[in-house]
């Protein structure tokens, strides 16, 4: 197996994989403009071939945060195929990842884990450190995707 940066000529087989990892909902247009940011180097990605078939993906942003002097890292999707899991793709995607992480002295690594996907927080159990955060967020863009009803905020005289 091996794991490698994303390249151009893999793009149909990451497309298939990537609207795999999230039920084939993502309309083309996201998938466009998303590849084109891979390319550009603004997303970060690395995928897990063996006999050049991609069995795995990870999408990754760096950034500078406040209170760092290094930037970190923000892995956004893991996913490797039902048919390859449990073979050791999922580790060698993130040690690809920290190997990258530690060559750019980035500060850290982290990501979002559903609390109701069992099967991945055992694969995290050992690999990194879990934090007991809310995750809140203001729909913008994404109220009209998901056809959210507005959210009213009251606003505190005083």
């Amino acid at each position: 197996m091996d794991v490698t940066p994303l390249h151009r000529d893999d793009r149909a087989q990451w497309e298939i994989l990537w609207q795999e990892s999230v039920g084939g909902v993502m309309s083309p247009d996201v998938i466009e403009h998303s590849f084109q940011n891979i390319m550009d180097g603004n997303i970060h990605a690395f995928v897990a071939k063996i006999d050049s078939r991609i069995i795995g993906l990870l999408h990754f942003v760096r950034h500078p945060v406040a209170g760092c002097m290094h930037p970190v890292c923000y892995m956004q999707d893991l996913y490797v195929s039902p048919t390859s899991r449990r073979n050791g793709v999922a580790k060698k995607l993130i040690e690809a990842l920290e190997a990258y992480a530690e060559g750019e002295a980035l500060d850290r690594i982290y990501w979002l884990l559903d609390n109701a996907n069992e099967e991945a927080k055992e694969f995290y159990k050992g690999l990194g450190i879990g934090l007991d955060f809310g995750l809140y967020m203001i729909p913008i863009k994404m109220k009209e995707r998901l056809n959210l009803p507005e959210i009213k905020t009251e606003k505190k005289t005083g």
